[in-house]
């Protein structure tokens, strides 16, 4: 469980009674999405089949990416026991509500009474919030049912009639706004002037590739997460690079896997 996340180990328990352990092992999928990192849910069969077998998926999918994927840790890890080491995948979106799997607008209020984490909470007065609020039984909501195949239908996700504390606050300082408020540069396709990369450079503070990197991290994957398929708020920035080399919206390289075998040649066209 991240440390940003609100997490109750009480309602992960009868969760867990619809999941009971196989041969194979089992795993929760938190998110129609696919797996993410906040919280993670194994069992203990699925645990040492990952021990024994995670080798063997760093070979498959090294193969299969020619070379490093560029996957998060959560990616890597639900491909590896899904698709190649044969763990039971199970769907339970129970297991998290957070603001990277298309969440109620008032996800942040954790009045969701089924659910077993809430995600994220950077300050200690949204983190209390969110538990205050979670705990409070006069402004949960009524549980809907087991939530296997599908996030709870958004009709009955309605506001609570009494006030709670408000979950995330977003204070930003002057260079965080700066941030926020540059958006990657469209290139149209009969733009005049353009660029190609030979081969990796790792983006540096002062270029548009880094500063189009940064944007993507701090605000773009929260704000459209369908432009960064396969990344979530926890992927590296190397992987969120990569991902804007085969984008046209700005000018990146790809990235170095090795800091000591960078080398890099621009060729303009006009």
């Amino acid at each position: 469980v991240d440390p940003d996340a609100v997490f109750f180990p009480d309602r992960l328990l009868k969760v867990l009674e619809v999941h009971p352990e196989t041969q194979e092992g089992v795993y929760l999928n938190n998110c129609k999405f696919g797996m993410h990192g906040p919280v993670e849910v194994f069992s203990k069969n699925a645990v040492v089949e990952w021990a024994t077998g995670s080798p063997r998926c760093v070979e498959h999918f090294q193969k299969q990416c020619g070379g490093d994927c560029f996957w998060g840790e959560d990616l890597f890890v639900d491909q590896c026991l899904w698709k190649v080491l044969g763990v039971r995948r199970e769907n339970d979106f129970r297991i998290l509500l957070e603001d990277h799997c298309e969440p109620p607008a008032d996800w942040a209020t954790c009045t969701e009474a089924d659910r077993v984490t809430f995600h994220p909470f950077k300050t200690e007065e949204g983190y209390k919030g969110c538990l205050a609020n979670a705990s409070n039984a006069d402004i949960r909501k009524p549980r809907y049912g087991t939530a296997l195949e599908a996030p709870w239908p958004a009709s009955k996700l309605q506001p609570a009639k009494k006030q709670w504390h408000t979950g995330i606050q977003m204070k930003r300082n002057r260079h965080e706004t700066e941030q926020h408020n540059w958006k990657p540069r469209h290139k149209e396709p009969h733009q005049s002037e353009e660029h190609h990369w030979h081969g990796c450079h790792t983006a540096v503070q002062g270029e548009e590739c880094h500063h189009a990197v940064l944007w993507a991290m701090r605000f773009g994957i929260r704000e459209h997460p369908k432009w960064y398929k396969g990344l979530t708020s926890h992927s590296h920035f190397k992987q969120f690079q990569a991902v804007l080399h085969h984008s046209r919206h700005v000018d990146c390289p790809m990235p170095c896997t090795e800091d000591g075998d960078e080398h890099r040649t621009r060729v303009t066209m006009h």
